[in-house]
């Protein structure tokens, strides 16, 4: 598979069919999956895999990797160890851990990029697996598993949105291409006793024409495809939301000829959207997406300061307790990102995370999160019941003060959608009349997108309201701030 030149469709709203020539991201598979069920509280695995290496990224870098699927009954922490031993006797290591989330589909991968100017491009790739649980193990099922050099990764210009973000697109960006538990079987294979009682549904990418995974049982956990219509759901576009059974190993959970999903997935895969679009169209973007993006988040952090009459936490923070804010959360998390547990070598490596998201409406606060920059784009607007394991949603209500039942509610803040009908005149004719949101961008008025971003929020919410409703009351005419109804 060579990378084809990425380049943006010029219109947002035609989907990309067949882009690859061969699928057009409507289409999936579904397989069985191979697991194990054992009592122990560690098992080890070994891969071994003789490569010949290829240039990467326009240089003489050479690229190994392992990646793959896991599903298991409890919590567990997956260790990796990769290296590449090339004929002339040079070793290349690199190491990583992931903590893996019970009741669903976990994705993992480990690369290594080094130089191979001055070392035998022919040799073995090794790679030891070791998976650990507090209790017992007692169940892990197996997808997509990979060892094996990348040879993707020719244009030199694409070593930079290679490595931004990088772990949320672990192990899709590899590119390998697999429909089984094992393309490459570890070495303790025939040790085990292998069932095949879990299936899995794969999609196919528009572009790449690979097919990987959806986690359908828990479809809020997007794994290698992002939502289509989470805000909207449930899905009504057929193309993002149905797909064509092309093969079934498990009939009897998935029955017919079509696969209907809630939410609706994107043609592309992630890592095709990252080189194919978002790379391609970022330049476009600065002045105006990007931007918007920005001012909408921002629109939502001043608005619910307002209505609280908070005062930035930084600064509040400081006359309160004498102490900085971000300095204040660092310590607390020990230094690491509560995540994935990654040290963080000093504060300005950390980002701070709302913990219940500012696009429910929730300040940045005292109940604030550390996270590492990969972790905290990969939790993004998701409320702390969406992305943790049951086991991390109790330690981080003992670490920040907060009941355990509130982390598991996914509750808009309905107190600040209270406070906003009552001053409903002071947000249209003032707060939507700043200069900055009564400017076009891209065509639309960033007004207009602050105020379809808050029906989406309302509509999560229990509380019935109309806001141009309720200002009519008032003025007797409809806004002016705005232009859609």
């Amino acid at each position: 598979m060579s990378f084809r030149s990425p380049k943006r469709r010029l219109t947002r709203q035609r989907s990309g069919f067949s882009v690859s020539g061969s699928t057009t991201g409507g289409e999936c598979k579904i397989f069985k999956t191979q697991g194990i069920k054992t009592d122990k509280k560690e098992i080890e695995f070994t891969f071994e895999k003789n490569v010949k290496l290829a240039s990467s990224f326009g240089s003489a870098l050479g690229f190994v990797a392992i990646g793959g699927y896991v599903h298991c009954e409890s919590d567990l922490t997956i260790k990796i160890n990769l290296s590449f031993e090339s004929s002339d006797g040079n070793k290349f290591t690199e190491e990583n851990s992931f903590k893996i989330l019970r009741n669903r589909w976990n994705k993992l991968g480990v690369h290594n990029i080094f130089d191979i100017s001055k070392t035998s491009i022919d040799g073995v790739i090794l790679a030891s697996v070791k998976i650990t649980s507090e209790s017992s193990i007692s169940s892990i099922d197996f997808f997509g598993f990979e060892l094996n050099s990348v040879d993707y990764y020719k244009n030199g210009d694409l070593k930079i949105p290679f490595n931004q973000h990088t772990q949320i697109y672990l192990p899709e960006i590899y590119y390998f291409k697999t429909d089984e538990a094992f393309t490459t079987r570890p070495i303790e294979y025939s040790k085990y006793t292998w069932t095949e009682t879990y299936c899995i549904v794969v999609k196919s990418c528009n572009r790449c024409a690979r097919f990987l995974p959806i986690d359908f049982e828990n479809q809020l956990n997007d794994i290698s495809f992002s939502l289509h219509c989470k805000q909207r759901a449930p899905c009504n576009h057929s193309t993002f939301s149905t797909y064509k059974i092309l093969k079934n190993q498990c009939p009897k959970l998935y029955s017919g000829s079509e696969l209907k999903t809630y939410y609706g997935y994107q043609l592309e895969c992630k890592s095709c959207k990252k080189f194919y679009v978002n790379w391609p169209l970022n330049p476009l973007r600065n002045s105006t997406q990007h931007r918007e993006d920005s001012l909408r988040r921002n629109a939502f952090e001043k608005l619910v300061a307002t209505l609280f009459k908070n005062e930035w936490i930084f600064h509040t923070f400081r006359l309160k307790y004498k102490k900085e804010f971000d300095a204040h959360i660092f310590e607390k998390f020990d230094k690491k990102c509560f995540k994935c547990e990654k040290l963080l070598s000093n504060r300005n490596e950390m980002q701070l995370d709302h913990t219940r998201p500012i696009g429910l409406l929730w300040a940045l606060d005292e109940f604030a999160t550390c996270l590492c920059g990969p972790c905290n784009s990969s939790k993004s607007d998701k409320f702390p019941v969406d992305f943790y394991s049951d086991q991390q949603l109790k330690d981080l209500a003992n670490i920040i003060g907060m009941p355990l039942s509130e982390l598991k509610s996914g509750l808009v803040n309905e107190k600040a959608l209270e406070k906003l009908k009552k001053v409903v005149v002071w947000f249209f004719d003032t707060f939507l009349m700043d200069k900055d949101y009564q400017k076009r961008r891209g065509g639309k008025l960033t007004a207009d997108n602050i105020f379809r971003s808050l029906l989406d929020v309302i509509k999560k919410s229990s509380i019935k309201l109309d806001l141009i409703s309720e200002y009519e009351k008032i003025k007797k005419r409809k806004p002016k701030s705005i232009t859609i109804s």
